[in-house]
């Protein structure tokens, strides 16, 4: 063989040897790419979900995410459960639970993967009432729930619980930790419970409702919130009734329980999941103070994980936001942080504080408000003012021309009187509405612009 066929042979093996070794790389580059990216996308886990529009079969003892693990009847003829398109009825037909029996609606196989928050969406009407009762039907969240003991559960097994209340033509939903009542529901119209719980060691942050754009409502450790359709019935309340001792799988078991009164609920759908739109709250304190002329911001961490950079803005007077500065994170369990807005503007100033993470998502978020005046100058005092008096410390100084201007630059007539100790007392001739107005003040030292907050 020539010495020109040697080489080709050669450079053709290298070549071959060259693509085989780039395409295994190329597909370990890939992997590696879905593995990283994998890690940084936090899957919402759905536990169960079930709108009982399917044939079923609605009960497992090793149930899948439309299951429960146990449908219960102590007394079949006097409480049952029956399935039909589209919901699952519940039904009492004695009032005492004693003789009349209960029913019971379990998922006692523990939630896997165990959950630290969850977010029960429960949609279901009271179709009729036939005896008043109290605690007709329960909500149970917590652990250990028991298919043969149909005691109710102790205190020790609970992370939360609530009610509904039979009255006479109507319901109400009853939070037991807090004694809270919901106005009186109307029968046979859908009602949408909304249980939020947080068994987690951090602050949650969720979207109510869920097509909103920022996550705007908290839970803290330890707590729940209760929404009966777009009203937050109840706030932050405890959990772990009886201060009964904390345990990670406390959300594991649900039951709905209908034990008192007479009467059926129709049940249309039911989810529960992991908090929808969960961001760990980090930022427990954020504050704006004078400091020789300008605002220093303030701020406090109770968590600082995978952050990376604090972004801090200020709201200007066509309501946008421009930085004013970054500070970056130390990553410490907790930390202080300040920083100087040196050049503040006069009147309402509005700062939001950012916390970012390495790929420039948000984590946390927080607003604060400072009105801030130079010395003698004139300033709105209280600020924010009332919709029917706004007062100016002129300092005894009386000005040439007063104006008000909504933020459109529609002016606004008002009357106006000198008061006590420099004050100068405006009165709209309307009542102004809640927001952000600018007053414009001309003088013996020119023209100058304030901004003042009408509550």
């Amino acid at each position: 063989m020539c010495d020109k066929e040697m080489i080709t042979r050669q450079i053709n093996s290298f070549l071959t040897i060259t693509m085989l070794i780039m395409a295994k790389y190329r597909l370990i580059l890939i992997v590696c790419l879905t593995v990283c990216l994998t890690k940084n996308v936090s899957a919402q886990t759905n536990y169960m979900e079930q709108n009982f529009a399917g044939g079923g079969p609605f009960v497992s003892p090793s149930p899948g995410i439309g299951q429960f693990s146990h449908l219960i009847t102590t007394n079949a003829a006097l409480s049952k459960y029956e399935f039909g398109p589209g919901y699952m009825d519940l039904i009492r037909l004695q009032q005492d639970s004693a003789t009349g029996g209960i029913v019971r609606a379990l998922r006692a196989v523990p939630f896997s993967p165990n959950p630290e928050t969850l977010y029960i969406q429960i949609t279901f009407s009271v179709e009729e009432i036939g005896a008043a009762g109290t605690n007709a039907v329960y909500f149970y969240l917590g652990e250990n729930f028991s298919p043969t003991n149909n005691k109710i559960p102790a205190n020790a097994l609970l992370f939360s619980r609530f009610s509904l209340n039979f009255l006479a033509s109507s319901f109400v939903v009853h939070d037991i930790e807090t004694g809270r009542n919901s106005s009186p529901l109307p029968l046979r119209t859908p009602v949408t419970l909304t249980w939020v719980l947080n068994n987690s060691p951090d602050g949650q942050i969720y979207r109510k409702p869920e097509t909103a754009a920022n996550p705007d409502h908290k839970v803290m450790p330890g707590k729940y919130d209760l929404w009966v359709n777009e009203t937050l019935q109840v706030n932050d309340a405890d959990a772990y009734p009886g201060a009964s001792a904390y345990s990670a799988s406390k959300l594991s078991n649900f039951e709905i329980r209908f034990r008192n009164a007479v009467g059926k609920v129709r049940f249309t759908s039911l989810r529960i999941r992991d908090v929808t739109g969960v961001l760990p709250l980090h930022i427990v304190l954020f504050k704006a103070e004078k400091d020789h002329g300008k605002v220093r911001l303030s701020w406090e961490t109770a968590m600082e994980r995978d952050s990376d950079h604090f972004i801090i803005s200020k709201n200007t007077v066509n309501n946008l936001h421009s930085i004013i500065g970054e500070v970056k994170a130390t990553g410490q369990t907790t930390q202080q942080y300040s920083l100087l807005d040196n050049e503040p503007d006069e009147g309402v100033n509005r700062y939001r504080i950012e916390q970012m993470d390495q790929y420039g998502q948000v984590i946390d978020t927080k607003e604060t408000g400072f009105s801030f005046q130079e010395e003698r100058e004139f300033y709105v005092s209280p600020n924010p003012a009332s919709a029917a008096l706004i007062r100016i410390n002129s300092f005894g100084e009386k000005p040439d021309v007063m104006k008000i201007y909504d933020l459109t630059g529609r002016e606004l007539p008002f009357d106006f009187k000198t008061g006590t100790e420099g004050m100068i007392e405006i009165y709209p001739r309307s009542e102004m509405t809640s927001g952000l107005y600018i007053l414009s003040i001309s003088g013996n030292r020119g023209r100058k612009y304030f901004r003042f907050l009408v509550e």
